[in-house]
């Protein structure tokens, strides 16, 4: 199957991506919404409620999923390793 040229805003980037044979298109919606098609939230084992990072590279649009834990858990467990300090460089 050949694969669909897709742009960004400055230049042509290559072939779309393939998730099980099909293109994963999806349409920005008026509330700056997207749904994640379903192959790739199959594919990802994401589900409702789980944390997504956003971010632009190099004029593209990224999404990553993420854990997310409370400040206090992971002090707690640095602290219990001896690692309590390690968060002070953020």
């Amino acid at each position: 199957m050949q694969g669909v040229i897709r742009y960004t805003s400055s230049r042509i980037v290559g072939n779309s991506h393939f998730v099980g044979g099909v293109i994963v298109i999806a349409e920005l919606r008026p509330k700056s919404q997207v749904t994640i098609p379903k192959p790739l939230i199959d594919k990802l084992g994401l589900s409702a409620g789980d944390k997504l990072e956003i971010f632009e590279d190099k004029g593209m649009i990224c999404i990553m999923p993420v854990v997310v834990y409370p400040k206090g858990y992971v002090d707690k467990i640095l602290a219990d390793v001896g690692h309590h300090d390690i968060l002070k460089q953020f």
